[in-house]
């Protein structure tokens, strides 16, 4: 549901009369049962929710984001992409082809549920798939719709069904130049794209990778410089889909290759990993001297559903740990140094550092006693 809450209560503690401003959050909230059955968070419907603080009060107000998933759903009253799934449910992502019903015809599956990032009076919601970055009133929260910049965006997963091209789920904001980086990811070739908005000029830059397969690649980072991508070997295939199989599959041989960007030109040098890693969410990187920093959880095997790959098996006693990469571009060589022994994932850095040299990162951890982990200057304390 949708709604609004004033003054709202507080039951322990107090707010300080000098905290004010908004924190906004978007995540997957299922407006409908899937016509499958089979529910995943990848296909719930994107919705904003807004904490405002002011004056020693907190508001909340909550939206989803009007897709045109959503609206089509809205219209008939339920769900009504049918998705063409495997045979085991935990395969099913919701970014699957879909069979055509006359409700779905012409729109766009994607959800907008991933990242929101905030442009002053606007924000704009993220998401995966067929996902067009979506603009969002930001003090009413109501949808105002795709950028016209989106037009220029390429297809994604599957093909395109209207004007509007896709983005990925995890964009990265300059805090230097207020410059949104963000990736598009293929099934056929080009597999990657990697892209600069830029919010003052609306001009959009983009730079297709020559990859040598078509991998999930559900985040990345940037630096200064560069913007760091890596292709781990969770290849995507519609055709497997439409065999019988899942859309994402393991395949160790296809190596992991890491592309380092420049944001200046477009220039791309590859380095290839001495072994298989998949970074599901990356915390920071920077520049120290003359070399790339990758600071990530780094998993073993990819933690998402896999055809071939039986899913209790896949993640009983699956960890993350977090590891520092570098990377030399002149060299075209990469270390890496484990900085911490926990299982920890979804980690974070105060965003006024991204891309930069930074102290402190956030990470869930599954431990209960969490120690900090303070990193200063490239080394870890």
């Amino acid at each position: 549901m949708e709604g609004e809450v004033r003054d709202l209560v507080i039951v322990q503690g107090e707010i300080p009369d000098s905290l004010a401003g908004t924190l906004f959050r978007i995540g997957p909230n299922v407006r409908y049962a899937p016509l499958s059955g089979r529910y995943n968070g990848w296909m719930g419907d994107g919705m904003v929710h807004a904490m405002t603080f002011a004056g020693g009060k907190a508001h909340y107000r909550n939206r989803w984001v009007r897709t045109p998933k959503w609206q089509a759903e809205d219209r008939a009253g339920r769900a009504v992409f049918d998705y063409v799934l495997p045979s085991k449910a935990l395969l099913a992502i919701g970014m699957e082809v879909t069979r055509p019903t006359p409700e779905s015809a012409g729109t766009a599956q994607g959800a907008c549920n991933t990242s929101i990032t905030n442009h002053g009076d606007y924000l704009v919601a993220w998401g995966e798939g067929q996902s067009t970055p979506t603009a969002i009133d930001a003090h009413t929260l109501e949808t105002i719709g795709p950028p016209r910049w989106t037009m220029q965006l390429p297809c994604s997963m599957t093909d395109k069904v209207d004007q509007y091209g896709f983005g990925g789920g995890h964009p990265r904001v300059c805090p230097i130049t207020g410059e949104v980086l963000f990736t598009t990811l293929h099934v056929d070739a080009p597999y990657v794209t990697v892209h600069t908005w830029n919010p003052q000029t609306d001009a959009l830059r983009s730079v297709a990778l020559d990859a040598p397969y078509s991998s999930y690649i559900h985040d990345f980072m940037i630096t200064e410089t560069h913007a760091v991508v890596v292709v781990s070997p969770i290849t995507m295939s519609q055709d497997r889909v439409l065999r019988g199989g899942g859309l994402m599959a393991w395949e160790p041989d296809r190596g992991t290759h890491v592309a380092l960007v420049s944001r200046a030109d477009g220039t791309v040098v590859w380095i290839e990993a001495g072994y298989n890693f998949y970074d599901l969410h990356p915390q920071n990187a920077f520049v120290d001297d003359g070399q790339i920093v990758l600071d990530a959880p780094e998993f073993p095997i990819a933690p998402v559903p896999m055809h071939g790959v039986d899913p209790w098996k896949q993640f009983t006693g699956l960890e993350s740990h977090l590891v520092r990469y570098r990377f030399d571009p002149a060299r075209r060589t990469m270390t890496s140094t484990a900085l911490d022994e926990r299982n920890v994932e979804l980690p974070q850095c105060d965003l006024r550092r991204q891309g930069l040299p930074y102290r402190y990162g956030y990470n869930l951890c599954k431990r209960r006693r969490a120690r900090r982990l303070q990193l200063q200057c490239g080394a870890a304390l």
